[in-house]
């Protein structure tokens, strides 16, 4: 890292980088660039704040302070150029094997997301603290805002969420716990515990929306959901009508609170945060646009409406009015507790003086009440942490002639976010990974040149490159992906090295391995297959 490259001519051993200008408008390899702005972006972490050692390796928090501020330039539509990056380190954390760790972490960023460092800073601090800032560059008349939207356009969400912040929940019942709940660890939770730890920013997405002029505005889902729905409306003077589906949460979310209503599991759709998916909006006459552009795992919400309408969300027959959730910063939180504060200590002024004056009323002499009727608790959990019924419990405090509540259907135990195929069994350790066809690049928006591995790019290099990493490749086929004679890949039943689970391969292999078009759990049943 410390070279001169072709985005910093003096390296990273110099006092400062040396950007040349003329890069901003050349492109990858052969290819020119109509980029004519910078875009930056800058965020940090500190230990014990935003992360924990406890289930973050050093590295993680790394790439998750790298990912976090991708993600910043993937909403505005950029292509990320170089970052500086500052460590503070703890006492005893400048260990050599600690630091390895963060460099290995941060060489395997700037590899996957194409980016260069441009320098930084080490310093000691009470914790690990990172701070990025991050280059992108864009031609500013196509960059995306949050103020363009407009009454009418479609809503839509680039992934389901919730995942990242069920990947915190687990992740810290275990830490208090040592021993958590059935049904509560982490390693239940796998894809959610990686979206928390190493989320994917939405880089190619955002660059197709701006390219092709396709959304009118954008926002990244670092805050929640309902804040970021709060952003786009206000910044561009609208309301929204919204639709809750049960697909706008991740697979392993739906699972974990099986048998809530719908009003509940939109509550946590809408408070779901750190999923870095982009929430972006799209005229009507654009949808089948971006349908034919980018089909895979988008998520219709609803629609923009008018600002009178205000932002609501439709669960069943239930019209759910949004407000702001999720993490507030420090001042805001302060100012919000003490306005709580004064409103507290005037209602509870209020209610002894009406206490006061019904006792009064009632006679006043020792004794005098008024009639209460008596109130039966429900049995909570011991150890419970959001204080939710322990359902046998609370039955068996009901009247005898209460209707028996039938258990919920069966939640599959992954979708298929391309074919929409519920999957109620997956086999961990294998994968059915298709490939894309052998000159698929020509026609990708993806950086070729010279250094750039032929695993990257041709099939059977991968296949040699992941059985070099542990997988075993077994039964393929050619197929036309619903009949589709204009498409032709191959795909191939791999067997998963040690430790990784499909949910794994599922995150992991397509942004390293662009030439794989898609994994999924088994051959789905709706493909034509050719002899």
């Amino acid at each position: 890292m410390g070279e001169p490259t072709q985005w910093n001519l003096a390296g990273t051993t110099d006092d400062a980088a040396i950007v040349p200008l003329a890069r901003l408008r050349q492109g990858p390899g052969r290819r020119r660039s109509r980029a004519d702005a910078l875009v930056a972006t800058q965020d940090g972490l500190i230990e014990g704040v935003h992360f924990r050692l406890d289930y973050f390796t050093p590295g993680e928090a790394l790439t998750r302070c790298l990912t976090t501020n991708l993600s910043d330039l993937a909403a505005m539509g950029a292509e990320p150029v170089g970052a500086l990056v500052n460590l503070g380190l703890a006492q005893g954390q400048n260990r050599e094997n600690f630091v390895v760790e963060l460099a290995d972490a941060l060489r395997a960023a700037m590899r996957r997301y194409h980016f260069t460092v441009f320098g930084g800073d080490v310093i000691r601090a009470p914790a690990l603290t990172i701070s990025v800032t991050m280059l992108g560059r864009l031609v500013a008349a196509r960059a995306l805002l949050r103020s363009g939207t407009r009454v009418g356009d479609a809503v839509y969400l680039s992934g389901s969420v919730g995942a990242a912040s069920l990947g915190l929940k687990v992740s810290e019942a275990a830490r208090r716990r040592k021993r958590p709940k059935p049904g509560e660890r982490p390693q239940d939770y796998p894809a959610s515990v990686k979206r928390l730890t190493n989320p994917r920013p939405r880089l190619k997405l955002g660059r197709l929306l701006a390219e092709e002029a396709l959304a009118t505005s954008c926002i990244d889902l670092s805050d929640s959901l309902s804040k970021s729905l709060l952003l786009i409306a206000e910044a561009s003077g609208v309301g929204m009508r919204l639709a809750f589906q049960q697909r706008w949460l991740h697979p392993e979310v739906r699972r974990f609170y099986r048998g809530r209503s719908p009003r509940e599991l939109a509550e946590v759709a809408l408070a779901a945060e750190e999923d870095l998916e982009l929430l972006f909006t799209v005229p009507r006459r654009k949808e089948s646009k971006l349908m034919e552009l980018a089909p895979r795992g988008l998520i219709h919400l609803g629609e923009v409406a008018e600002r009178k309408r205000g932002v609501t969300v439709q669960a069943d027959d239930l019209s759910i009015a949004v407000t702001e959730t999720g993490f507030e910063h420090f001042v805001m939180r302060m100012r919000r507790f003490v306005m709580a504060s004064g409103a507290m200590l005037l209602l509870a002024f209020a209610a002894t003086s009406l206490m006061l004056l019904m006792l009064a009323a009632c006679g006043g002499g020792r004794g005098a009440a008024l009639p209460v009727p008596p109130v039966q608790q429900p049995q909570v959990e011991e150890g419970s942490e959001d204080g939710s019924e322990n359902e046998q419990g609370s039955q068996s405090s009901m009247g005898s002639d209460m209707p028996t509540i039938p258990p919920p259907a069966q939640e599959p135990a992954w979708v298929d976010p391309v074919w929409g195929i519920p999957y109620f069994n997956i086999e961990e350790h294998y994968a059915v990974i298709l490939f894309k066809p052998e000159g698929w690049w020509i026609d990708e928006d993806y950086p070729i040149d010279d250094n750039t591995p032929p695993w990257k790019i041709h099939q059977q290099a991968a296949i040699e490159e992941l059985e070099a990493r542990g997988f075993g490749f077994t039964d393929f086929f050619d197929v036309y992906p619903f009949g589709n004679p204009s498409y032709r890949g191959r795909s191939y039943i791999a067997s998963l090295p040690e430790r990784m689970t499909f949910l794994d391969a599922y995150e992991e292999l397509p942004p390293d391995f662009p030439c794989i078009e898609h994994i999924t759990a088994h051959a789905p049943a709706d493909f034509s297959f050719v002899d």
